[in-house]
């Protein structure tokens, strides 16, 4: 009985340990935009693949809000003025929204 939860225990760690790499691996990469350090279409390319592929094991019920919050803001970005429609966002409109998804994730982290 104690093997069990001795091996419980681990999982736990180890997944607390995945779950706040990819917390913290989004709050750096929305960072950087946020500071310019990233241009928005690096980070639309980035993040419509990461989050795409993210298991669902790696991401917990508060991280998903936020996250898929900024996808459906990232997918309605449109870099080129001339194709964008009054649903879409611009740099601008992205950029606050990452730093209201920045703003929750932290929460999170604590």
């Amino acid at each position: 009985m104690e093997a069990y939860h001795g091996k419980a225990w681990t999982l736990t760690v180890h997944r607390k340990d995945i779950v706040n790499n990819v917390l913290e691996k989004y709050i750096t990469a929305i960072s950087a935009l946020i500071s310019g350090k990233t241009s928005p279409q690096d980070f639309e390319v980035w993040y419509l693949d990461n989050w795409k592929s993210e298991s669902e094991e790696k991401i917990t019920e508060p991280m998903y809000n936020p996250l898929n919050y900024l996808f459906c803001e990232v997918d309605a970005y449109c870099s080129i003025e001339e194709i964008r429609s009054e649903d879409d966002l611009d740099e601008a409109g992205l950029i606050e929204a990452a730093k209201n998804t920045l703003e929750l994730l932290r929460k999170i982290q604590g």
